[in-house]
């Protein structure tokens, strides 16, 4: 979100995007690659295909700017070439350790079946190929990553990385910065990870006829 005063007051929900009052007011990413692709997905494989594409249409046809990447819409809030866009929680916490004009809140999607709504969280992800050369260095890489005095440098970094442990893990939030403990508290869809791998390909074809890539 930019400027205060020049910025309508956010939607409560991820479908009030398609809301009149914010009509041409928003930018998002292409939907074809990065996290925006698996947002689609997800929404594809928790809603149903058929709800999905409506609520995309309804984005089209209410004039959603579509930019080349999260960052790049956010730049344009901080910048005031538009009032408000979707992006990553790290992204806006960059521009905002800047010094940028940017302020930012978790979008919630309304409840599907089975779930009781939220935010969506997308975590980094690591892998140990199969075959690799180097697997007890690569064990060794990620048993660093998750450890809990790792995770509390990357929650204090400038991009604000929301840890995925916990108390019941042993561990200990009372350093982190009071905006990481903020999104630890949100309460989160389940993001259906399983199903929405399937519908990349299906969704991606629909983005690539529903929106222009800048």
């Amino acid at each position: 979100m930019g400027d205060a005063a020049a910025r309508p007051a956010p939607p409560a929900s991820l479908t009030q995007l398609a809301a009149p009052e914010f009509k041409g007011q928003v930018a998002m990413a292409y939907p074809l690659f990065g996290t925006t692709a698996t947002h689609g997905a997800i929404l594809f494989a928790c809603w149903g295909p058929a709800e999905a594409c409506a609520f995309f249409e309804r984005l089209a046809a209410n004039d959603m700017r579509i930019m080349e990447g999260n960052m790049t819409a956010a730049k344009a809030v901080a910048a005031g070439e538009i009032p408000l866009c979707t992006t990553d929680s790290d992204d806006a916490c960059l521009l905002r350790g800047e010094g940028q004009p940017i302020g930012w809140l978790p979008i919630h999607h309304e409840p599907a079946a089975g779930d009781r709504g939220g935010a969506l969280m997308i975590p980094n992800t690591l892998a140990l190929m199969a075959g690799a050369p180097h697997p007890e260095e690569g064990r060794a890489l990620i048993d660093y990553l998750l450890a809990p005095t790792v995770e509390a440098r990357l929650a204090n970094s400038p991009s604000r990385q929301i840890p995925l442990l916990r108390a019941a893990d042993g561990f200990t939030t009372a350093a982190l910065p009071a905006d990481v403990r903020a999104m630890m508290a949100e309460p989160l869809i389940d993001p259906q990870f399983h199903v929405a791998a399937d519908y990349l390909e299906g969704s991606a074809e629909f983005f690539r006829a529903t929106f222009a890539r800048p």
